[in-house]
C-alpha cells in the first residue's frame, strides 16, 4: 500500500467546499463488529511526530515515539480523530 503523502491531502482537500465538516471513517475488518460494519471518526487536530516503526508478529504496524531523530526514525504526521462527537 502506498502511503498518503501530506501534499496529496491537501490536494484532494482543494477540491472540496472550505466550509464542510470533516469526518473520516473505516471499514477495515480488523474494526467491524457484527452489529457495525465501519466507524465514523471526527477529526481532532494534525500533529507532526517523530516515530520508529516496525511490524509485529501478524504484521500489524508498530509506532515508537521519539523526541528526537535516530537513524531509524522520521517525521511523518497524524491526523488525530475521536469517536466522541
Amino acid at each position: 500500500m502506498t502511503m498518503m503523502k501530506v501534499k496529496d491531502l491537501i490536494e484532494q482537500l482543494n477540491k472540496l467546499d472550505p466550509n464542510l465538516e470533516l469526518y473520516g471513517y473505516t471499514d477495515d475488518d480488523c474494526l467491524a463488529t457484527s452489529d457495525r460494519a465501519y466507524h465514523v471518526f471526527s477529526v481532532e487536530s494534525v500533529d507532526e511526530s517523530v516515530i520508529e516503526s516496525e511490524r509485529d508478529s501478524k504484521g500489524r504496524p508498530i509506532f515508537r515515539f521519539s523526541n528526537m531523530e535516530a537513524k531509524e526514525s522520521r517525521k511523518v504526521a497524524f491526523i488525530n480523530v475521536s469517536t466522541d462527537f
